[in-house]
């Protein structure tokens, strides 16, 4: 994790093509799926 945080760093995300944006992001949103998916299924 922390060689993919000091790419980031380095690269700059804004900096980056669309896909390096969406590679980032996704599994920020899979796991946030995830959560809420399982929120809904204990309730």
């Amino acid at each position: 994790m922390s060689v993919f945080s000091r790419f980031l760093l380095k690269q700059g995300v804004l900096a980056s093509p669309w896909w390096q944006r969406v590679i980032a992001v996704l599994p920020v949103l899979l796991l946030l799926w995830l959560g809420v998916h399982w929120a809904l299924g204990e309730g």
